[in-house]
């Protein structure tokens, strides 16, 4: 009996989440910068010399992933700043809301914002790009947002609710993860010089894109503007990726606000 009231407490909270993003227009938000892509990639369209709409679905993937994670974020670092100063997190404690459900029923809201926000975008692409890339596209995003949620949530409990720094925090966090794949072949380029420092940099570049999830092979523009589907080499992968960055950070994240005084 305990256990179904505990899971009815989380899809309350998580229907809150959901509500609140209703409520601040992320959402409406999403769709306009969907609309404004159209624009800016019928453009760029228009002036390219060939291959006119690969250029145009190109620009667009990259462009919605960049906007999906720029909204999710300042939604996700903001909603919980704001329950932390309106004491709206001291209210729900003194309830019969352990932290643990409370956590739980946060990132289940958040997880469902970053799926709507992923299907906003994937929706425009089919304009664009085949059913099967757009799916696939879909998917991954949705699994990409899912691991900014989780960060941005541990960004704010281990920053002590600053805005400016959680979001910085979070965005370098998602910065490197992009690009750490890349980072790791420029350090073991042959034309580096092979000095003490360039080894300390190549050591530590290398044991960051260990620790980081490898987001390069998340959400990759060449499915929508070449129509790959690689569901079966890409979709597992990115699934377990996905499972064990969320649980880990999650999990640290839960460690850190059950110790923190309110």
């Amino acid at each position: 009996m305990k256990k179904t009231s505990d899971w009815k407490i989380v899809s309350v909270i998580a229907l809150y989440a959901l509500r609140e993003a209703l409520q601040n227009r992320i959402f409406w938000i999403a769709l306009f910068f969907a609309v404004i892509g159209i624009g800016v990639s019928a453009f760029i369209g228009d002036i390219a010399i060939i291959e006119n709409k690969i250029v145009e679905a190109t620009f667009l993937a990259a462009a919605y992933r960049f906007c999906a994670v720029l909204v999710l974020m300042v939604l996700v670092i903001s909603t919980l700043v704001r329950e932390f100063n309106d004491k709206c997190l001291e209210l729900y404690l003194s309830l019969t809301i352990s932290r643990p459900i409370y956590f739980i029923g946060k990132m289940a809201g958040f997880f469902a914002v970053s799926t709507l926000l992923a299907a906003i975008f994937a929706a425009v692409l089919l304009l664009y790009a085949e059913p099967a890339p757009v799916l696939l596209w879909f998917l991954s995003l949705a699994c990409e947002l899912t691991i900014v949620a989780s960060v941005s949530v541990f960004c704010v409990i281990t920053f002590n609710q600053q805005i400016p720094a959680s979001f910085a925090a979070a965005f370098f966090f998602y910065l490197m993860s992009r690009s750490a794949d890349s980072i790791v072949l420029i350090s073991k380029s042959e034309i580096l010089l092979h000095t003490t420092g360039n080894a300390v940099i190549s050591f530590v570049v290398d044991n960051l894109a260990v620790a980081l999830p490898s987001l390069a092979r998340f959400t990759q523009t060449d499915w929508v503007a070449y129509g790959n589907a690689p569901f079966a080499d890409a979709l597992p992968l990115i699934a377990l990726q996905t499972v064990i960055y969320v649980m880990l950070i999650g999990g640290v994240t839960l460690v850190d606000f059950s110790r923190k005084n309110l």
